[in-house]
């Protein structure tokens, strides 16, 4: 079961979108203006892509990630994927991490950032770190240069090191000379137009359901779109399957009734081909099993091998459709083969011609006709030396009768 806790991450803090806030210490105090955009970058999603050619940048790629409901799973994958492991995992934590690291902001001490420049892309003059059990949380702060007041900051990266028995990496601060508590959080009001005391703690009154709704849908979309297995599974498994694509038919109601839905009906049928003929699919798989389990003909088994033949005409045609609408279960070569031990159970080289005609007159459908003359050709030709030469044994009898 996959998670989707980045998207949760993602409208937790769509509240915040365009809130400036002004982080005090004893001695410093930041103004930073928090937009969406900056978020994925913050939580590295960025890596999603090839390292050297990142094409969705800010709210390109948030859009992204939430319009395609994205699991932390295949976010993680991509990131694995075409940047490293280690990667994946720096990320993973960020995504564990920034909501707590958010909601303790107060608890926050001030310091600057002293790694060697050289070696190190960040940016950040200030970080705001908080410690955990196992770790040091930095959200770095970079000065605004768009910005005429000189307390302006925007946040720059988010990332953890490690707090092993009570070892802090410090590698980014070990040489600062401002380390202060954070003293007071506030917001600006534009009404009031001043500043209010703020906190990120106890915002969680968000409606998640689409979220989960749409995490559950991409879920079971998942677990159906294997459907090969039913060819082979038991009537359990058959259920099981059913119960799962009735659940999505009851997601893609509610979602499309609130207009909160990723998949439009096209999208899932696309992503599903069975969805609309399970039914149809499983009538076909029955039957096949059943002339599969047919035994050898016999003068007794007369009316059941017609009662078969009709049925085969009829299973034909029904699969013929459903290839056409591309939502078979079967392929067109495996049904043939099916129907094809039937016909070699029922059929000898004495009677394969009678077989044809019976084909041909009852108008099967002329794909199976045409196949059944190249899978039975040998038969075939065998039945009309066979025919052949009974009727050059009878027209011999005929001249010795003459003479």
């Amino acid at each position: 079961m996959e998670k989707f806790e980045t998207q949760k991450i993602f409208r937790w803090f769509e509240q915040f979108n365009e809130k400036k806030i002004k982080i005090e210490g004893k001695n410093n105090t930041f103004l930073v203006k928090i937009h969406n955009n900056i978020l994925p970058h913050l939580l590295g999603i960025q890596y999603v892509q090839t390292r050297h050619l990142k094409e969705m940048k800010g709210g390109v790629l948030l859009d992204f990630i939430k319009k395609n409901s994205r699991s932390d799973e295949e976010i993680l994958k991509s990131i694995e994927m075409f940047n490293s492991e280690e990667k994946a995992n720096e990320v993973q934590k960020r995504i564990n991490s920034i909501k707590n690291f958010f909601e303790n902001l107060e608890e926050c001490i001030i310091v600057e950032n002293t790694a060697p420049k050289k070696k190190e892309n960040i940016k950040s003059e200030f970080f705001l770190i908080y410690t955990t059990e196992n770790s040091v949380l930095h959200l770095g702060l970079k000065k605004n240069l768009f910005e005429n007041n000189s307390n302006d900051f925007y946040l720059e990266t988010f990332f953890e090191r490690d707090n092993k028995n009570n070892q802090i990496d410090d590698f980014y601060f070990k040489n600062t000379s401002v380390f202060e508590k954070v003293t007071k959080i506030s917001s600006y009001d534009k009404e009031k137009n001043d500043f209010e005391t703020f906190t990120f703690k106890d915002k969680n009154k968000i409606n998640l359901s689409d979220i989960e709704i749409n995490g559950e849908m991409k879920n079971l979309i998942k677990d159906v779109r294997n459907f090969n297995f039913l060819k082979q599974c038991d009537k359990n498994g058959e259920k099981e399957f059913e119960k799962k694509l009735k659940r999505i038919f009851e997601l893609q109601t509610d979602l499309k009734r609130e207009n909160i839905y990723n998949y439009s009906f096209k999208k899932l049928k696309e992503k599903i081909p069975i969805l609309t003929t399970f039914d149809e699919n499983l009538e076909i798989k029955n039957f096949l099993i059943k002339i599969s389990n047919f035994s050898k003909y016999t003068a007794s088994k007369k009316e059941e091998v017609y009662d078969n033949l009709e049925e085969i005409k009829e299973k034909l045609e029904k699969q013929s459709i459903l290839e056409k609408n591309k939502a078979n279960l079967f392929f067109k070569k495996e049904f043939f083969k099916t129907i094809d031990g039937f016909f070699d159970k029922i059929t000898t080289v004495n009677n394969i011609d009678k077989a044809l005609e019976y084909l041909e007159t009852k108008e099967f459908p002329k794909i199976y006709i045409n196949h059944f003359k190249d899978a039975f050709k040998i038969r075939i030709e065998n039945g009309e030396k066979l025919k052949n030469k009974k009727k050059i044994e009878k027209d011999f009898e005929k001249e010795k009768d003459f003479y």
